[in-house]
């Protein structure tokens, strides 16, 4: 395996240091003998056998490299030592020889998978480019059988740290998110429950949407889950509201709502700070879409810029529906629950002036889901 710590060679692990080895299997003990020692000159490690019997013995306690066959010998054929290698899945390459033209033997020889046949008598020469080419490609297959399997397993390594890095970075991410927002919920004692409530609207929401096509192909459960942990943060520009307006048990004037409104220029300005300082992350922008504009409306009259339909980003869209849902069938300091009829009726309503249609019809394929969400969570 390769690690970080660990060099690693990789040109050694393609380096073939022991001999190939070639058994040789003819009843002509001087053909044999021949042919081991041209062979045996060129650098080929050579073991003989003078039928099959002993062939097989000797493939039982080493496997070779390369068979070079007679096809007609007592006692069984070329082609029945072949025939047994492959039964026994030891897959080495044959070349075939024979001094009789039986052509039966040599077609059925070919088709079980020799390399190459010889007549006899052949030149030593002849025979020894042969095994050079067979081997050359034997080789050739077992050093990228090697590779592959060193790509593989640098791929699988590669893979366990990005998850590895990908799961620290989302664990990074929640603290964070949970530490701002946590700055919030001091400052109103009803967001850490709308926030887990919110979470999981948005995920049911999302789920329903890319079971549908509803919202197009290009969402995942990925894009969801970090659009959900986004959302966490909508609502951290909160800490720049004054309490007498953030926490006042009744309804705002004009100005006081003007300066509620600002909530979200507050959290933006304040995400903006983070993108600045470390980039562009996916996360920090979702979360500085949904705080700046989960209050923008469809048909453009929200705030604070009065973006309209798909100009608003689609996190946004999300959140905005979300939250008003959990407002509305919720307690705040300023006014009492709704009955969740009344304000599922309202969200409806909404479709196409507030909120996006796309998320309506979702919304209404999965109201049982948020009522069930709502009672859980509160």
């Amino acid at each position: 395996m390769i690690t970080e710590n660990t060099p690693h060679d990789l040109e050694s692990d393609f380096l073939v240091d022991e001999k190939e080895s070639v058994l040789i299997v003819d009843d002509n003990s001087t053909i044999s003998l021949l042919v081991a020692e041209a062979l045996d000159s060129t650098g080929y490690e050579v073991e003989t056998a003078e039928n099959i019997h002993e062939a097989i013995e000797i493939l039982n306690n080493r496997k070779h490299d390369l068979i070079i066959s007679d096809i007609r010998m007592p006692g069984g054929s070329g082609v029945d030592l072949m025939k047994y290698c492959i039964n026994h899945t030891m897959m080495i390459p044959f070349i075939m020889m024979s001094g009789y033209a039986d052509s039966d033997l040599i077609i059925e020889a070919l088709n079980c998978g020799a390399r190459f046949f010889m007549a006899k008598p052949f030149s030593l020469a002849a025979m020894t480019e042969q095994v050079d080419s067979v081997l050359s490609k034997q080789r050739y297959d077992k050093l990228h059988k090697r590779f592959v399997g060193h790509l593989k397993e640098a791929n699988r390594t590669l893979e366990q740290r990005v998850t590895l890095r990908t799961a620290q970075l989302v664990k990074m991410q929640d603290a964070i998110a949970i530490a701002l927002s946590g700055m919030a919920e001091t400052r109103d004692n009803e967001t850490g429950e709308h926030l887990a409530r919110t979470c999981e609207y948005i995920n049911c929401l999302g789920n329903r949407l890319i079971r549908d096509g509803i919202e197009g192909s290009c969402l995942s459960s990925e894009d969801m889950d970090m659009i959900s942990r986004a959302a966490i943060l909508h609502d951290i520009g909160k800490v720049g509201v004054p309490d007498r307006i953030l926490l006042k048990p009744g309804k705002l004037t004009a100005d006081e709502f003007e300066e509620m409104k600002r909530h979200t220029v507050y959290g933006s300005r304040t995400l903006k700070i983070a993108i600045n300082k470390f980039g562009e992350d996916p996360f920090l922008l979702l979360a500085h879409d949904v705080a700046r504009h989960h209050h923008e409306r469809w048909n453009g009259g929200g705030y604070p810029d009065g973006l309209s339909g798909e100009n608003i980003p689609f996190a946004a869209r999300l959140m905005s529906l979300v939250d008003v849902y959990d407002a509305l069938i919720n307690k705040r300091c300023y006014k009492d629950a709704m009955p969740v009829e009344e304000a599922e009726q309202i969200i409806i309503t909404g479709k196409n002036t507030q909120f996006d249609p796309a998320l309506i019809d979702a919304f209404i394929a999965c109201k049982d889901d948020f009522r069930h969400i709502g009672s859980q969570c509160s």
